[in-house]
């Protein structure tokens, strides 16, 4: 049950916070009014993805949400970076 949830937790954490970004700057005008429901959703998502991590197999966990982390973190940089949100 430990790497389970250490990995929902400890996984879940960046991929909730890169989810809850793509959400306030995707859409377009100003991200500074999407910020508040974005961080409002953060929580709830993070939980979420540990409860989800709860009910798999752990090597499932870490590679499913290691993957999305390894997807979305740079696919969000890489936005930010080129100016092609917010």
């Amino acid at each position: 049950m430990w790497p389970r949830l250490l990995s929902g937790a400890v996984l879940g954490f960046p991929l909730s916070a890169a989810l809850c970004g793509l959400l306030a700057y995707i859409p377009p005008g100003n991200w500074q009014s999407l910020w508040v429901p974005a961080l409002l959703l953060f929580f709830p998502c993070w939980i979420v993805l540990t409860g989800w991590a709860l009910a798999q197999k752990p090597k499932k966990t870490f590679i499913w949400l290691g993957s999305a982390n390894a997807i979305l973190i740079p696919l969000f940089l890489s936005l930010k970076h080129f100016h092609l949100v917010g």
